[in-house]
């Protein structure tokens, strides 16, 4: 499926338990995590010829052509990436018969 809208996903885990977001309220951590832009010193091109692949399980992304912009990070994580321009997401699901036990 080509991508040619802006694609955003979440690359890691919020917080761990330890880290000072576990001392925050709910909403607290909500207000910070809905706060987030783009950070202008993180912003990369991607070029036919840099063709970007991630591969997980049963899920490929594919970037041709356009620009990665990563968020500013939240606890000194970064929890998030926007893709616009030309890409794939193809994802291959297994046949959920292959997963019944047989007793």
């Amino acid at each position: 499926m080509k991508l040619g809208v802006t694609f955003l996903g979440i690359l890691c885990a919020v917080a761990p338990a330890a880290s000072p977001a576990a001392e925050r309220s709910a909403r607290e951590t909500y207000d910070a995590l809905n706060a987030l832009r783009v950070d202008p010193a993180k912003i990369y091109q991607v070029k036919a010829s840099d063709r970007i692949e991630l591969n997980r399980a049963d899920l490929r992304f594919s970037f041709e052509d356009g620009t990665f912009a990563f968020l500013s990070s939240f606890d000194g994580r970064v929890t998030g990436v926007v893709f616009s321009g030309r890409g794939h997401a193809l994802a291959a699901l297994a046949d959920a018969a292959s997963h019944i036990a047989c007793p």
